[in-house]
């Protein structure tokens, strides 16, 4: 249904609670081309979060299962961090993504990209270089070793 509507030329939300990568992978890959993708990820702090689920459900039970599941967003997809803590941040945060979404460029705009680890980048260069150096061996020469 989703492909469907993009084919036609609707905007599509998908709202879902999709605690990882594979989930989320599955909810915004399409065969449809040229279509720019936005993860909304809703920020509660956790005491906050906590006390929520006790006075809607009696227990915090959802959120100890959430921590089991959850994965940290891979960073091919551009992710709108939306806070959640109180009416006030909510309605910052909702009008912010109404301006965003309206704009039609937020998919372009690298603050809406994780910055990846720097570890991960560091690994990721040294793999690349070592690739292209296929046989590199750096021999001392005995009268040199200590």
């Amino acid at each position: 249904m989703r492909d469907e509507l993009l084919e036609k030329g609707y905007s599509v939300v998908i709202d879902s609670t999709a605690p990882d990568n594979a989930t989320r992978k599955f909810l915004v890959v399409t065969r449809v081309k040229y279509v720019n993708c936005l993860l909304v990820m809703l920020n509660v702090e956790r005491e906050v979060l906590i006390k929520r689920n006790i006075e809607k459900f009696g227990d915090a039970a959802s959120v100890f299962a959430w921590d089991k599941r959850w994965k940290e967003p891979k960073s091919d997809i551009p992710i709108f961090k939306f806070k959640n803590n109180n009416m006030i941040q909510f309605e910052v945060y909702y009008t912010r993504l109404i301006e965003l979404l309206e704009s039609e460029t937020h998919p372009f705009k690298t603050e809406f990209y994780p910055v990846p680890s720097p570890l991960k980048e560091i690994r990721k260069t040294l793999e690349n270089f070592l690739k292209k150096r296929h046989h590199v061996i750096i021999r001392r020469s005995p009268k040199h070793e200590n």
